[in-house]
């Protein structure tokens, strides 16, 4: 007879458990915009906190700010041009590279590095989604999630600018891989 009340108190906890942690995501979700979305695998969560229209309102400021000064793309900089061959000459056109091997045989790679690293030629916000860029004649390509739509974006390689978009209404999504397009663009 004395495992009931324990049965029923054990179940009381858990009860009480599951609301504190419902009524806890809630609160996270409402007041600090709390995101779960699956990784790639499906198997792990990615937690953020942050609302996505703020991203996509930080991208499209960004993106007129391009616009507004329309100015032309410039040389390749200092470090892209120590690798050995101008980016204009660089070809990585399909997802894992030109045979789709994942080699790059065309020029020599650095094998020794900065203590500090290399120092990014430039950084540039982008829509969702977990596609890979390709390189061809200056350009990186890719392809992107902005609000409801999926779009083809070319950036300058050198620079970072945006060049050019493509988009059309699409919003893909699963629950084994979370938002956002996959495919990788080709050059041809």
């Amino acid at each position: 007879m004395a495992r009931i009340p324990r049965l029923r108190s054990i179940a009381i906890a858990l009860a009480a458990l599951v609301a504190l942690a419902a009524a806890t995501a809630g609160i996270l979700y409402a007041v600090f915009d709390l995101r779960i979305e699956l990784a790639g695998s499906g198997m792990r969560p990615i937690i953020s906190f942050g609302d996505a229209e703020e991203h996509y309102e930080t991208l499209e400021l960004n993106r007129s700010q391009h616009y507004s000064r329309l100015l032309p793309a410039g040389p390749p900089s200092a470090a892209a041009a120590d690798t050995g061959a101008a980016a204009d000459d660089i070809y990585w056109t399909d997802f894992r590279g030109p045979r789709r091997d994942g080699r790059y045989t065309q020029t020599a790679l650095r094998t020794e590095w900065s203590a500090q690293g290399l120092d990014p030629l430039w950084t540039q916000p982008i829509g969702g989604g977990y596609a890979s860029f390709v390189v061809a004649e200056g350009r990186a390509f890719t392809i992107e999630q902005r609000r409801d739509q999926e779009v083809v974006a070319a950036y300058d390689a050198a620079t970072g600018r945006e060049l050019w978009t493509h988009a059309w209404d699409a919003h893909f999504q699963e629950s084994m891989g979370g938002p956002g397009p996959r495919a990788t663009p080709t050059w041809h």
